[in-house]
């Protein structure tokens, strides 16, 4: 019964969460603009039977081996898929586009190279067919089709882009796009800043010029914030241990929030990572809390009210930069780094009982041999299956960049991890935030891409 009873508490969420459509594209880190990580269905099982195909070499230079960006994931959009790569030869990083069907490069193009190992995940205006990525202090557009630049403008950013995702709100009267460079452990007055970018042709509604900087705000210390975007505001947390909520149909500075989250110590650590934003009206993020004297569980996860950003609960959770996967009344949170003062990669659950949290569960206790998650491993839903990436390589690279996940898994969530039958299927080479559609998941690791098919 137990098992029958933690199945409905999953499944109902996808019906009481976010509404899907048929379209399976996944335009931005977490599938939309709201990060929400959910989809309709998936595969089952991956393994070397259902592996459709695997890009291995780099689209510059067939005799070379394909290296991405730390811990980058893909994006879906019109049959194509689009990720953030590195030049071994060149001072300058990469974005490419494959063919969904077949994995057949259609084009790739040089960029500014990453800073610090940068490990965005570009993001896709669907309203003018166009790939978006922050690399050094710029942001470029693509055409999807052919790789052709549409705008980038020099030096635009005051600082660089360090992990950071884009985000896309096509629904405004005029289409924007959201992103944060870096600044951490600064002095006062220094830091990052969200800045706010038009996205539309210049006319008399919208005196503007595609890829122009409406407005920005300073947001002190930041680092891999990721903002997202819900029904007309603009959501970001800060590596300041805050958390904002903007009006991103503003168009002129100053754009002062809406509301600010800076609870003091209610929350340990800083936000390195995203937001998800439900269509219920909640906000989720968890922290990343550097501390030489704690172990397991010394960071936060949030829950806040999208209307008036009112601190509803938090909890204690591992360390992350990953963003939260809320369906329906439960949470799922990867976290935890191997051999970083105690942590350890992990997935943990989080039932939410409005005015609070209780976990559930934690796959480092019941599977201890197990590798699942990690600080860097975003998951992805699908009708009661989570998945998500591990580590299989030192978390580090000897430049101090992030490495790629090297281990995918496909767990069952109805049942707790001490049940057999929990982990259903798991296969080396990838595990970046794998994509997910009802037949088939994406997914990148240090030096592959891979599409997994089950008809």
């Amino acid at each position: 019964m137990r098992r029958h009873v933690w199945a409905v508490v999953v499944l109902v969420g996808l019906a009481a969460g976010q509404t899907l459509g048929e379209s399976e594209d996944w335009t931005h880190l977490g599938r939309d603009a709201s990060r929400q990580s959910i989809t309709v269905d998936g595969p089952n099982t991956l393994d070397a039977n259902s592996l459709a195909w695997e890009v291995t070499t780099d689209p510059q230079d067939p005799n070379s081996q394909i290296e991405f960006e730390g811990a980058t994931g893909p994006v879906l959009y019109a049959g194509k898929v689009f990720a953030y790569a590195r030049c071994a030869e060149e001072p300058n990083s990469k974005l490419a586009a494959w063919d969904a069907n077949s994995g057949r490069v259609l084009w790739s193009t040089l960029i500014d190279p990453a800073c610090d190992g940068s490990s965005s995940t570009p993001g896709v205006d669907t309203k003018h067919n166009s790939v978006l990525i922050g690399s050094g202090a710029r942001v470029f557009a693509f055409d999807a089709n052919d790789g052709s630049a549409i705008w980038s403008s020099p030096a635009m950013l005051e600082g660089s882009v360090v992990n950071a995702s884009i985000c896309v709100a096509s629904d405004l009267p005029h289409a924007r796009a959201f992103i944060t460079d870096a600044g951490y452990q600064v002095a006062d007055g220094q830091g990052g800043h969200l800045y706010c970018i038009n996205l539309d042709a210049n006319e008399p509604n919208n005196p503007y010029e595609p890829g122009q900087v409406l407005w920005r705000y300073h947001l002190g210390n930041t680092l891999g914030n990721s903002p997202s975007y819900l029904d007309g505001r603009v959501y970001v947390a800060t590596a300041g241990s805050r958390v904002y909520g903007f009006d991103a149909s503003a168009t002129s500075e100053p754009n002062e929030p809406i509301w600010l989250v800076d609870s003091g110590n209610r929350i340990a650590g800083p936000f390195c990572g995203g937001v998800t934003v439900t269509r219920e009206g909640f906000l989720y993020a968890a922290t990343y809390l550097w501390d030489l004297t704690t172990a397991q569980n010394n960071s936060t996860l949030v829950k806040i009210d999208c209307n008036d950003g009112r601190l509803i609960w938090t909890a204690a959770v591992e360390r992350t930069d990953t963003i939260p996967v809320a369906v329906g009344g439960t949470i799922f949170v990867s976290g935890g780094a191997a051999g970083d003062y105690g942590s350890t990669p992990k997935v943990q659950a989080f039932r939410d009982l409005g005015d609070k949290a209780e976990m559930m569960w934690d796959t480092s206790v019941d599977l201890p041999d197990v590798t699942i998650g990690g600080w860097i491993a975003q998951p992805s839903y699908a009708s009661g299956k989570l998945y998500v990436g591990a580590q299989s390589e030192p978390y580090f690279d000897f430049l101090w960049r992030p490495n790629g996940n090297g281990i995918l898994s496909v767990l069952d969530v109805t049942r707790r991890p001490s049940d057999a039958g929990f982990v259903i299927s798991r296969v080396d080479g990838c595990g970046n935030s794998p994509i997910v559609t009802r037949d088939s998941v994406y997914s990148v690791g240090p030096n592959a891409l891979m599409k997994f098919q089950q008809p």
